[in-house]
């Protein structure tokens, strides 16, 4: 008989230490993830946008755009999954824009802006195949100006997207995000591991 109440408390006990070790790996099979993407309609576009229309309006169209290109935002992030619902990780993104003012006869801008940010991901959902999260990040943008001076002018940056869906498989994912910041609204690939 003791024999057998020895063998009933092992069996407890190994289950007792097994039952949170399988509890705690359900819902995020990978704990890493690093992410590729590209979007359009970031912060620095609208700024630069905004920034042409209110010099149309104000100059009573002295002031005259030509040929403005936004080139689109590229991403590359890092995430770390902290428990099955928190995420940290960093953002890094980088935009590129021209336009010419007036035929060439005045100075426009040709700009390159890199923003790093750390970023928080709060998980909704997370089944084999599809996931949902909502992600925030503060940090800083570096505008570049490309002409002969190099002038750095560093601002504030953000990126709030509320909504945010991957799915795929157990290490490619495809993703899309919707929200607006450094990155905008955007899509991609990640690897998950």
């Amino acid at each position: 008989m003791k024999k057998i109440l020895s063998y009933v408390l092992a069996a407890a006990m190994v289950l007792a230490l097994a039952a949170p070790v399988k509890a705690q790996s359900i819902g995020r099979l990978h704990q890493n993830e690093f992410a590729l993407s590209y979007g359009q309609i970031s912060f620095p576009q609208t700024i630069y946008v905004l920034g042409e229309v209110l010099g149309v309006a104000f100059s009573l169209g002295q002031f005259a755009p030509e040929d403005t290109k936004f080139y689109g935002q590229f991403g590359v992030e890092y995430t770390h999954w902290v428990g099955r619902s928190v995420g940290l990780g960093l953002m890094a993104a980088c935009d590129y824009m021209t336009s010419t003012v007036n035929g060439g006869e005045s100075p426009g801008y040709n700009l390159f802006v890199v923003s790093a940010l750390p970023v928080f991901k709060a998980s909704w959902f997370n089944y084999p195949h599809v996931g949902m999260y909502s992600k925030i990040g503060a940090g800083v943008s570096d505008f570049i100006g490309l002409d002969s001076e190099h002038q750095h002018q560093f601002v504030f940056a953000f990126q709030l997207s509320p909504v945010c869906v991957d799915f795929g498989g157990e290490h490619f994912r495809g993703f899309v995000e919707i929200g607006y910041g450094a990155q905008g609204p955007c899509g991609g690939v990640k690897y998950v591991f």
